[in-house]
């Protein structure tokens, strides 16, 4: 695996565009709002070549938020540079390098859209994200136990660490595992990879609200370090209680008006409100409830 600062561009020296292999694009249309409008924007001088995801497979009725796969000419196409100035750090999609066709890369991509958990149980992929693929595909990993199928190379952005990843399988002379019409099924490693990104993606919408409703509170500067800040403040938070994404913010809300950057800090600058928070006497919601109380009241006296 190698990796180059986000800043420097797709193509600062750590990557070339591959003279014997495809280039194609994945795009996520969660992220990318009416991303089929927009692709026919984009490149309404140039012809598209795209294949739609969710085509064919029983999300067709959810077509609108269907990942896209753009075979890329060259590193002039106006959907490529659309990406690399609007969406790279927001990680709209990945790059992909194969030998194979563009429907055939679709339909590989299909086959990883449903996968099972050890269990058993069927288990969607939000197989556009970056996180996702580097979570089931990760580098150096051998094709033979994992889906790598026709890809034999993936470029994609990482807004967390602020860089570029190039990941490859650890062989593409071997014989792909198969997928069974039920789906792949994961392994625990890969289970709790893929679950890591549901945290990630929830540190990065948290990280987004901070920045966005806390202007003022101050955290690190490097993105890396603001994340690993937050991602602490969560963790002790579940144990007091608060589990999900709008309880974060409303804490962040409120570490931020007493200039807190930890549990610790907070104790020591406003026990008061740090024994309201973490009291289970009461339930998550009142607590903080109540906190807002305290905290307005501080701020006027």
């Amino acid at each position: 695996m190698s990796s180059w600062p986000l800043s420097a561009g797709l193509q600062s020296g750590a990557w070339h565009w591959p003279l014997d292999q495809r280039v194609y694009l994945l795009l996520d249309g969660v992220r990318v709002e009416q991303l089929a409008r927009r692709l026919y924007e984009w490149s309404a001088e140039y012809r598209l070549d795209a294949d739609l995801i969710y085509a064919g497979t029983p999300l067709a009725e959810v077509s609108d938020v269907s990942p896209w796969l753009i075979a890329l000419p060259n590193t002039h196409h106006p959907v490529l540079q659309a990406f690399l100035t609007q969406g790279a750090d927001k990680e709209w999609g990945y790059l992909i390098e194969s030998q194979a066709s563009l429907e055939d890369v679709g339909n590989h991509l299909r086959q990883l859209l449903q996968v099972r958990h050890p269990s058993g149980v069927a288990m969607w992929l939000r197989l556009a994200d970056p996180a996702v693929i580097a979570a089931l595909l990760p580098d150096q990993s051998t094709p033979a136990m994992v889906p790598w199928g026709p890809i034999e190379g993936l470029v994609y952005p990482d807004a967390v660490a602020s860089e570029w990843v190039k990941s490859t399988p650890k062989s593409v002379d071997e014989l792909p595992v198969a997928i069974s019409s039920n789906g792949y099924l994961l392994n625990e490693t890969q289970v709790s990879r893929l679950q890591a990104c549901d945290k990630r993606r929830d540190l990065r919408t948290l990280l987004h609200f901070v920045e966005k409703h806390c202007p003022e509170w101050l955290l690190p500067v490097e993105q890396r370090e603001r994340y690993d800040l937050l991602a602490a403040l969560t963790q002790s938070a579940r144990g007091y209680g608060f589990t999900n994404p709008r309880q974060w913010g409303l804490l962040c809300t409120l570490f931020s008006r007493e200039r807190c950057t930890s549990w610790s800090a907070l104790s020591e600058q406003a026990p008061e409100l740090h024994a309201c928070l973490t009291t289970a006497e009461a339930s998550p919601s009142e607590r903080l409830k109540t906190a807002f109380t305290i905290s307005s009241y501080s701020e006027t006296t």
